[in-house]
């Protein structure tokens, strides 16, 4: 009887005692495992919410400064007048690059050629300045001023083809000491973009020019 006694109580220590101990011992890492895990989402949480906030405080900058940066149509009306009534003043100038090219582009004087290189390349360069700023109103389609945004990039393309005749042409006569020996060369230059002898960009903008003044709408 005693040693039945003895036997089931090692059987109920194996049973519950032993067993339990064991199971423990090896459920304890787990959950000690486990713990941090759950403790690194909690603080995924906090960066996660932050780099939302900062996605979406970028994407409201960025819209904000869209609309700040897009003209209203009174804007885009005072842009576009303000660079037609320029216009007058650029082909004032380019006379001007006329009678200086032909005073000069034969001339022995070089300085005298290459300041009047320079100056035609300042008118150049002022007329593709004022291009860029209407296209850069970025002026829609359904915008009411889209015709006349197109007509005015159209006429100072005009006025750009008409100065680069005189600048394509200066490039040559400044390349020679004596260009009078290379007249034909030069003014082969200067025409190359003629058509029947006449300069068609000077022809488009004399017939565009008239009806291309914006009107406020």
């Amino acid at each position: 009887i005693a040693a039945l006694v003895i036997a089931a109580c090692v059987l109920a220590y194996v049973r519950f005692g032993g067993q339990a101990g064991q199971d423990a011992s090896q459920q304890q890492p787990q959950t000690q495992q486990q713990a941090p895990a759950a403790s690194s989402k909690e603080n995924e949480k906090p960066e996660t919410k932050a780099d939302d906030d900062a996605a979406k405080a970028s994407a409201e900058a960025e819209a904000l400064a869209r609309e700040q940066s897009t003209p209203s149509e009174e804007q885009i009306f005072q842009t576009l007048s303000s660079e037609y009534s320029a216009l007058d003043g650029y082909s004032n100038r380019i006379v001007s690059c006329v009678d200086d090219f032909n005073s000069w582009y034969i001339a022995r004087d070089m300085n005298k050629r290459q300041a009047s290189q320079a100056t035609a390349e300042k008118v150049k360069s002022d007329l593709e300045a004022a291009k860029a700023e209407i296209e850069n109103l970025k002026v829609s389609n359904g915008s009411p001023y889209a015709a006349d945004a197109a007509n005015l990039i159209e006429l100072y393309d005009c006025q750009i083809g008409r100065i680069t005749s005189l600048t394509d042409a200066w490039a040559v006569s400044v390349q020679y000491e004596v260009p009078s020996e290379h007249q034909d060369e030069i003014l082969a230059a200067l025409s190359a973009n003629y058509v029947g002898g006449n300069n068609p960009y000077l022809e488009r903008y004399d017939e565009l020019y008239p009806s291309s003044k914006p009107v406020l709408k």
